[in-house]
Formats: structure tokens, C-alpha cells, sequence
């Protein structure tokens, strides 16, 4: 692909089609946006060796892309154009070519919770500007932002499925997701071939109908103590009866299998990764906890999903 012919006409299409009511795919148009990170552009500091090597890979999603029936585009990954194709009903399909965050899947400069904080917040404005009260502009923007609803996510960048907190969000129940599972990957600059991390290939996540979900709140016991964690704008909070307050991050369901971390403000300022099994309404597991400076210790923990 010749980055030199590359025309961005996309952000004037996309600006046709933003209304109160996304995220959604009904439109009968099936497109697909392949976003470039700014960093391949000619003109910067991104290396001739890096934009041709990572030239390969997108051609050959292009023409697997239009093979399955999509009007393909292609733009640079600026932020307000990423955030214009979330929200156009039209595109089906995105994805993107760049520099990612290693062990912190990333499409562009965002992860998963700074993605969905984004589109909530967009969102609420947009039904804020249609005349929505505060509440229901609230609930319908919460409910919109849990997942972008988009099949056959591509995503060529730095451990962009080193877990799958991205792909749960973008990609809607029964379609697929592919990305990086290594903390490198080289067509993006191939001198990390030279690391043991590193990797070219892709690997496939697909997100199961019927998948089971957090829903909006659910009580978290562990240690003694107990709290209810609520998602809010996108984010879970939890807020204990001793008085912690935590964010949780990094939530991956696979299966019935749960996996999360939790981050206290103030406090220990402790980190806790937990792991367990969903049944139902129901989750059991154990997790590891450590205080910032002391040692940590594994325990038990239940939880019970109210809504």
C-alpha cells in the first residue's frame, strides 16, 4: 500500500451520520475503516523500514476485508476520527496499524477503560443535545458504551491481545477479534524481532453469544469486609464498608472464567488480582493481595451480580 496515495476523506463521510442513538450497526452500508497510526505518516518521524513492513499486513487485510463485502477506507488514527467511526452506524469493521502499549492492549493511544469512558461521554452529550433528561441520557450512554457492537476487529499493534479487555468492548457477542498476544510485534518495527516477546502472527478471540456480563453492580466480599462495585461511565468503582475505595481494570470473562484487578485509592494502596468462576449470579475464586510496601498474601473471595 502506497502511504503517499493515502487520501483521509473519511472524517467528511463520517460527519453524515452522527446522531443521538449510536452506537449501533443497522445501517444496510458495510464499511470498514483501516486507521493508521499517525506515527507511519510520510512526513514524521515513523522509519521508511516501519511503514513498509507494516504495508504488508494491511494489504492483505484489504483484500480480505472487501472479499467478505466491505467498502474499505483508510484514514490516520486520529482520535476524533476513531471516535466518529465508533459512532456511525455504517462502518461494521475497524482496525488499526501501529505502535501499541505492550502488556496494555491499545487501539491508537486509548486502552479498553479509556475507550469506553470516551464513547459514554460523547454519547451523553448526544442524547444531553437531544433533549434526553439527565438520568435517561445517563442510562441509555452507560448502556451504549458496555460494547461498540463491530465484526472482524483487526488490531496490528504491541500486545493489542495480551488479554481481552479490548476485544469484549469492541466486538459484539458471536464475531471475532484478532490481535497480538506477544508484548511486541515486529511488522511494526521489526528490530523487536530480535526479542524473545515479540511475534508477527495474529490470534483469534471470539466473543460467545449469550456471554455472560458484570451487569451494572455487583457485591464484592472478601477479608472480612464487603463492597459494591457499580459501573459508572464505563468504569467499575467499588466502595467498601471499611472505607476503601478501588477501581477495577483488566476484566476478562472467558467462558465462565473471570479474571480482574483491583487498585485501592488511599489506604494500603493495594493492587489485588483476582481469578475465579462465574455460576449464574454467583462468583467464587481466590485473589492475590499486596499492600504498596509490604508483603502480599492470596485469599478468598465470593461476589454476587444484582444488576
Amino acid at each position: 500500500m502506497d502511504y503517499k496515495a493515502i487520501v483521509i476523506y473519511v472524517v467528511a463521510l463520517l460527519l453524515t451520520a452522527i446522531s443521538a442513538g449510536a452506537v449501533s450497526r443497522n445501517s444496510p452500508e458495510k464499511w470498514a475503516i483501516m486507521f493508521v497510526d499517525q506515527d507511519l505518516k510520510v512526513e514524521s518521524s515513523g522509519s521508511l523500514i516501519e511503514r513498509v513492513s507494516m504495508s504488508i499486513p494491511m494489504s492483505k487485510d484489504r483484500v480480505e476485508y472487501l472479499a467478505k463485502g466491505y467498502k474499505v477506507f483508510v484514514a490516520y488514527a486520529e482520535e476524533e476520527t476513531i471516535i466518529r467511526a465508533i459512532l456511525d452506524e455504517r462502518v461494521k469493521s475497524i482496525s488499526y496499524y501501529g505502535h501499541g502499549g505492550g502488556t496494555i492492549p491499545q487501539f491508537g493511544d486509548r486502552n479498553a477503560a479509556s475507550w469506553k469512558q470516551e464513547i459514554f461521554k460523547h454519547l451523553l452529550k448526544q442524547y444531553r443535545s437531544a433533549g434526553y433528561s439527565q438520568k435517561k441520557a445517563y442510562d441509555l450512554a452507560d448502556a451504549q458504551s458496555q460494547n461498540f457492537g463491530f465484526k472482524d476487529v483487526i488490531n496490528r499493534s504491541c500486545g493489542s491481545l495480551y488479554d481481552e479487555s479490548l476485544a469484549d468492548l469492541f466486538v459484539a457477542p458471536g464475531n471475532t477479534y484478532y490481535g497480538v498476544r506477544a508484548e511486541r510485534y515486529y511488522p511494526c518495527n521489526p528490530l523487536t524481532a530480535l526479542f524473545s516477546t515479540s511475534d508477527w502472527t495474529l490470534d483469534e478471540h471470539t466473543i460467545q453469544k449469550g456471554a455472560i456480563s458484570l451487569g451494572n453492580k455487583f457485591i464484592l466480599k472478601e477479608g472480612g469486609t464487603s463492597g459494591t462495585c457499580t459501573c459508572e461511565g464505563g468504569q467499575w468503582k467499588c466502595k467498601f464498608s471499611s472505607g476503601t475505595v478501588s477501581t477495577l481494570s483488566n476484566i476478562s470473562i472467558t467462558g465462565n472464567k473471570i479474571t480482574m484487578t483491583r487498585k485501592d485509592v488511599g489506604g494500603y494502596n493495594a493492587i489485588a488480582k483476582y481469578e475465579g468462576t462465574i455460576n449464574g449470579n454467583n462468583m467464587t475464586g481466590k485473589r492475590f493481595w499486596k499492600p504498596k510496601n509490604g508483603k502480599g498474601h492470596w485469599g478468598k473471595w465470593s461476589a454476587t451480580i444484582v444488576n
